[in-house]
């Protein structure tokens, strides 16, 4: 059978001023997902996500077991990504596992 359809879903936050140390700079946090198998067919531009609400199934693209339409391996990859005038961050870059491992735990205790 031919491989499942690939869904990517990307979210963008409105932009968040932050203080520095000589003017307020804006920020931009998007998080995006992949090796999604389905979207829930409301969500659309402008859609609001609510807390605890299911938005999306996780998928197996990219897998050998995608290529057999099994649902084995599914997994899913999920980036929180910074933007400001200066560029693009990605939560946890340049941190040790440990210390990645707790940040992550912070944000969704």
């Amino acid at each position: 059978p031919p491989p499942p359809p690939f869904f990517f879903l990307m979210i963008r936050r409105p932009p968040r001023s932050t203080l520095s140390s000589s003017s307020a700079a804006q920020m931009c946090i998007r998080d995006s997902y992949a090796h999604l198998s389905h979207i829930n067919e409301d969500i659309k531009p402008g859609y609001k996500i609510s807390k605890g609400e299911v938005f999306s199934r996780s998928g197996n693209t990219g897998t050998r077991p995608s290529t057999l339409g099994t649902r084995e391996e599914s997994h899913l990859h999920w980036e929180l990504i910074l933007q400001d005038k200066h560029g693009e961050y990605y939560f946890g870059q340049g941190l040790k596992y440990d210390e990645l491992y707790s940040s992550l735990n912070n944000l969704f205790d």
